[in-house]
Protein backbone atom coordinates (compact mmCIF):
# COMPACT_ATOMS: atom_id res chain seq x y z
CA UNK A 1 0.00 0.00 0.00
CA UNK A 2 1.29 3.39 -0.76
CA UNK A 3 1.63 6.59 1.19
CA UNK A 4 -1.06 8.30 -0.32
CA UNK A 5 -3.40 5.40 -0.03
CA UNK A 6 -2.33 4.68 3.80
CA UNK A 7 -2.92 8.75 4.14
CA UNK A 8 -6.52 8.77 2.88
CA UNK A 9 -7.49 5.57 4.86
CA UNK A 10 -6.57 7.61 7.81
CA UNK A 11 -7.95 10.67 6.75
CA UNK A 12 -11.00 9.38 5.90
CA UNK A 13 -11.67 7.35 9.69
CA UNK A 14 -10.33 10.44 10.91
CA UNK A 15 -12.97 12.99 8.82
CA UNK A 16 -16.00 10.53 9.64
CA UNK A 17 -14.99 10.25 13.35
CA UNK A 18 -15.78 14.33 13.31
CA UNK A 19 -18.38 13.57 11.17
CA UNK A 20 -20.34 11.55 13.50
CA UNK A 21 -19.79 13.37 16.49
CA UNK A 22 -20.67 16.74 14.82
CA UNK A 23 -24.09 15.22 13.57
CA UNK A 24 -24.87 13.67 17.15
CA UNK A 25 -24.66 17.34 18.49
CA UNK A 26 -26.55 19.38 15.99
CA UNK A 27 -28.42 18.68 12.84
CA UNK A 28 -26.29 19.43 9.78
CA UNK A 29 -27.79 19.78 5.95
CA UNK A 30 -26.43 17.77 3.65
CA UNK A 31 -24.48 20.07 1.93
CA UNK A 32 -22.73 21.29 5.49
CA UNK A 33 -21.88 17.83 6.24
CA UNK A 34 -20.26 17.27 2.81
CA UNK A 35 -17.95 20.59 3.46
CA UNK A 36 -16.83 19.87 7.21
CA UNK A 37 -16.18 16.31 6.38
CA UNK A 38 -13.98 17.36 3.18
CA UNK A 39 -12.34 20.20 5.36
CA UNK A 40 -11.55 17.88 8.10
CA UNK A 41 -10.08 15.30 5.14
CA UNK A 42 -8.13 17.44 3.26
CA UNK A 43 -6.07 18.67 7.09
CA UNK A 44 -5.99 15.47 7.71
CA UNK A 45 -4.19 13.82 4.84
CA UNK A 46 -2.00 16.79 4.44
CA UNK A 47 -0.63 15.93 7.76
CA UNK A 48 -1.04 12.21 7.36
CA UNK A 49 1.16 12.04 4.48
CA UNK A 50 3.61 14.32 5.28
CA UNK A 51 4.24 12.14 8.65
CA UNK A 52 4.51 9.10 6.41
CA UNK A 53 6.89 10.71 4.45
CA UNK A 54 9.05 11.81 6.87
CA UNK A 55 9.02 8.26 8.70
CA UNK A 56 10.26 6.59 5.41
Amino acid sequence: MTNEQRAHDMAVAYAKTFLEQSSRRSDLSDMSALNYFSEKYDLAYREFLSVLEHDD
